[in-house]
């Protein structure tokens, strides 16, 4: 769980605050500090209980993992509303957390797993492509289904089911 997770993660989030929420762009890049913290705080916990308390790095990568998946899951039971319901921000801090003990850990883990001469490519596979790709699973999954919700003046974007972008703007009441 390393690409995915994050970028996708640092996509949906702000789309969700600029476009659910109707927040400005900067106010929707703030929303996100609580996930981004934690994961921070992530990236320097799980390489020192790996290095200096000689925790196996399965182990926190077992435990990240399952934090994060709590904290994923609990951003998918959010309410539908206009209001910004104010547990997003400790589910965000959940879920920073999870990818943040497994992220580096990955990267520790990668001389074990490969041989020398694959050790690059595996690190730039897990650098780029699985954020990429999961960014747009996951962003054209929902395009059918996406709609605003009325009377909260924004526009969204989507893609029809012939490819065609468009915007949908919504009236005001």
């Amino acid at each position: 769980m390393l690409g995915g997770p994050l970028v996708v993660t640092l996509y949906q989030i702000p789309q969700t605050f600029r476009l659910v929420y109707g927040l400005s762009d900067l106010d929707s890049g703030i929303r996100v500090v609580p996930f981004t913290a934690l994961w921070s705080v992530g990236l320097i916990v799980a390489p020192t209980l790996a290095g200096r308390l000689k925790v196996p790095p399965i182990y926190i990568m077992l435990v990240g993992s399952s934090i994060q998946v709590i904290g994923f899951s609990l951003l998918g039971t959010l309410p539908v509303s206009t209001q910004i319901p104010p547990q997003i921000y400790a589910y965000e801090v959940i879920a920073g957390l999870g990818c943040g003990l497994v992220f580096p850990l990955l990267f520790v883990m990668i001389p074990f797993v490969n041989e020398a001469r694959d050790r690059g490519m595996v690190t730039l596979a897990l650098n780029s492509q699985p954020g990429s790709a999961n960014i747009v699973v996951c962003s054209s999954g929902g395009y059918g289904y996406r709609r605003p919700i009325p009377g909260h003046g924004q526009r969204a974007p989507i893609i029809d089911r012939d490819g065609r972008f468009q915007w949908l703007y919504k009236t005001a009441p």
